[in-house]
């Protein structure tokens, strides 16, 4: 069973607003084969926009680790993208460590997220943070803010 590697299905799903529907069909067809090969189903990989804190389903969703920072050794390695695997400095991540301010504040995340995000401002202050790690807490605000 082959490990699913979560960069490149995101880079398929990005494709799925191709102009050309040939293209799209074709991305789709490789993103379930990658889920296919890994032993997965998308219900295993997409987490509920509505998810209550309190649902005991959260236990099923903490399993998948959504910390990008494997993905950015993964890259480095690979010879891949290493653009987001470039820190950033704490003052450019002024931005992010409100953002993280506001997940915290408006939205009932559960300990697991609270505990992700502030390691991210561990990170900041420590310069460990990435763009990777910023696309990350604005597709997280996204999910949130829609729900």
């Amino acid at each position: 069973m082959a490990e699913l590697d979560r960069q490149t299905l995101l880079d398929l799903l990005n494709r799925f607003d191709d102009a050309d529907d040939a293209n799209v069909a074709a991305a789709a067809r490789e993103a379930q084969q990658s889920l296919t090969e890994a032993g997965l189903t998308w219900d295993d990989v997409l987490v509920p926009a509505e998810m209550d804190a309190d649902d005991e389903d959260e236990d099923e969703y903490e399993e998948y680790d959504i910390d990008d920072d494997a993905d950015d050794a993964d890259d480095d390695e690979a010879g891949g993208d290493t653009d987001n695997v470039i820190p950033i400095s704490a003052g450019e991540a002024r931005d992010d460590l409100a953002l993280i301010d506001r997940i915290l504040r408006d939205h009932g995340v559960s300990e697991d997220t609270r505990d992700e995000l502030e390691g991210y401002r561990e990170d900041i202050e420590a310069g460990e943070f990435t763009a990777s790690d910023r696309n990350y807490l604005k597709a997280l605000q996204k999910r949130l803010s829609k729900s």
